[in-house]
């Protein structure tokens, strides 16, 4: 019996270690993926900055898919869109993007 508890006890060792190791992969996955969105988020902003016409189509993604106020905040105290744009959701596409090549 007592070889068979401290098979079980390794076992449940080995359950735990997996399950550890198995969070750290998301913990590294997560935060690359924040790093990913910020360097992203840094790129359109730039180009929004640059370009009207990126710029209009950037404020119509963010009226139209920004939805928590705090987030819609943030981009109002960037300068980014006024909160008229967003309540009133003025800003109108001038044609929808379906690709990639067309925020550019």
């Amino acid at each position: 019996m007592a070889k068979l508890d401290d098979l079980l006890k390794k076992r449940d060792q080995l359950n735990a270690q997996i399950q550890a190791a198995k969070a750290r992969e998301q913990g590294k996955k997560r935060k690359l993926e924040t790093r990913a969105k910020v360097i992203l988020g840094g790129v359109m902003m730039k180009l929004a900055r640059n370009d009207e016409k990126a710029m209009q189509r950037l404020k119509v993604l963010i009226a139209e898919q920004v939805t928590r106020e705090s987030d819609q905040k943030t981009f109002i105290e960037l300068g980014l869109i006024s909160e008229h744009e967003i309540k009133r959701k003025l800003v109108q596409p001038t044609q929808k993007v379906t690709e990639t090549e067309d925020l550019i």
